[in-house]
């Protein structure tokens, strides 16, 4: 069975982001929600904001990266199985992009808008692409959901070493890159159309942009 790789779980974490104290996640805020208690990367800790109930002790204050990391790969893997469960070959590529649209927008909306379409065969660009609401961050979701559509499309054997390699160190030091820059969202969707394109000189520009970072 197809496994959700570490380039998988760097494409993830990077559209999500890591904060390593309890935080109100603001996907949909309206006047009567606030949104829901969140940590680490993306890890629900109960639906509705901060309130001081029994669910958030075990973060009152705050965790480590390595905490955050391990939740992450948890919370993963339980998109994975349901993912699997519906549509149970696909690549690893194919894989990624569709965990990271479970994340994202919810196992509901994976199954009801694309479970149908990857097992007809149909475009599955076409049914992702318009997941891009609230309005507000139409801009940010519809990057994501492009590259979703680009890693979807590259084959498999096109993600070569020194590509594993880059997502590979971006999964490594998720934390500490999201203490000095603000967010790597991009990226993943610049490294995307490269990979197809073979465009390794590029990739060495990202690779080294890494390695600036990190130091």
């Amino acid at each position: 069975m197809t496994e959700l790789s570490d380039a998988g779980l760097a494409f993830i974490a990077d559209w999500e982001g890591t904060r390593l104290a309890l935080y109100n996640d603001d996907w949909k805020p309206s006047a009567t929600s606030q949104g829901n208690a969140t940590i680490g990367i993306g890890h629900l800790v109960h639906y509705g904001p901060i309130d001081g109930r029994a669910e958030e002790a075990p973060y009152a204050n705050g965790i480590t990266e390595e905490e955050a990391l391990a939740l992450f790969r948890a919370d993963a893997q339980e998109r994975v199985d349901f993912v699997l469960a519906q549509c149970p070959n696909l690549n690893a590529n194919q894989l990624a992009a569709m965990v990271d649209f479970a994340y994202n927008c919810g196992l509901g909306a994976y199954q009801r808008a694309l479970v149908p379409v990857i097992n007809s065969g149909g475009d599955v660009c076409a049914a992702l692409l318009p997941f891009t609401k609230p309005d507000w961050a139409h801009d940010a979701l519809l990057r994501r959901r492009q590259a979703e559509c680009e890693l979807w499309n590259t084959p498999e054997d096109e993600m070569n070493d020194e590509v594993k390699a880059a997502f590979a160190a971006i999964l490594a030091q998720q934390g500490e890159l999201g203490k000095k820059v603000d967010g790597l969202q991009h990226l993943m969707a610049l490294s995307l159309p490269l990979i197809a394109a073979g465009d390794t000189a590029r990739l060495q520009q990202i690779l080294a942009y890494l390695a600036a970072v990190k130091s």
